[in-house]
């Protein structure tokens, strides 16, 4: 059911040619079995790559990096 809301959202949006917006930390190859529907998957990826871009990015998350920094002020300060 969420693959196939998600899919309806993705068609409408592409057919009035709406920038879309779309993070997540998990590879695309991935999306098929997260979303529980190849075929909306395939479908969804599909629109979004046919006129839009991929950012791929590398690295450790700013919140953990974050996080770590907060910690490591704590200990410092006990």
């Amino acid at each position: 059911a969420a693959a196939d809301d998600l899919l309806d959202v993705i068609l409408e949006r592409y057919r009035h040619r709406k920038s879309t917006m779309i993070t997540s930390n998990r590879p695309i190859e991935d999306w098929g079995k997260l979303l529980g529907d190849n075929a909306a998957a395939s479908a969804i990826l599909d629109r979004l790559l046919h006129r839009g871009h991929l950012l791929k990015f590398e690295g450790k998350s700013y919140r953990l990096k974050e996080a770590s920094k907060r910690l490591a002020l704590e200990k410092k300060n006990n």
